[in-house]
């Protein structure tokens, strides 16, 4: 009997306690607000330092209206694919007058697709990839709006529950 009370203690602290304890946190109060010209440069910037290795219908979409919009919309691809997975839904949200950014997130969208890097792969990384988007989004438009798939989702849900200037999640 102890012997099983014993083991089903370790099983339940295996399921239940995080392997890593370090805290991820992101604080939106830190971020300077940038004016709405130097988050499209900043985006740009993002979109130029992308590696040549990423495939051509896989880079950095931005679709704005060169002013900030009511809403601004930021569309996180899933896992293994790239911002053309958005490529219709960012143009339909951008022809309603939406501001959309839909970034390329660390590792994804190689023209290899047998490429090794996925196992550099965290959710640290995809945390830091949206973000980085989210915070640059919050110059495009007054209401930021987030969604995912896949391994975004996780993501999304993520910052729906740690960051207040997030309109809708």
């Amino acid at each position: 009997l102890m012997a099983s009370v014993l083991g089903l203690g370790a099983l339940a602290a295996v399921f239940f306690l995080p392997v890593n304890r370090r805290p991820l946190f992101h604080d939106t109060a830190e971020k300077k607000l940038l004016g709405y010209d130097e988050a499209v440069q900043a985006i740009k910037a993002l979109a130029a330092a992308a590696p040549t290795t990423v495939r051509r219908n896989c880079t950095l979409q931005l679709l704005e209206h060169g002013r900030p919009t009511e809403r601004v919309f930021v569309l996180l691809h899933g896992l293994s694919n790239c911002p053309a997975q958005f490529s219709e839904l960012g143009r339909q949200l951008f022809e309603r007058g939406h501001n959309v950014l839909i970034p390329l997130l660390p590792y994804h969208g190689e023209e290899n697709r047998l490429a090794t890097e996925w196992g550099g792969l965290t959710g640290e990384n995809m945390l830091e990839g949206g973000n980085q988007a989210a915070d640059l989004a919050r110059s495009l438009g007054q209401n930021v709006i987030v969604a995912g798939l896949s391994i975004n989702g996780a993501t999304v849900a993520w910052m729906a529950q740690n960051r207040k200037d997030l309109h809708k999640a």
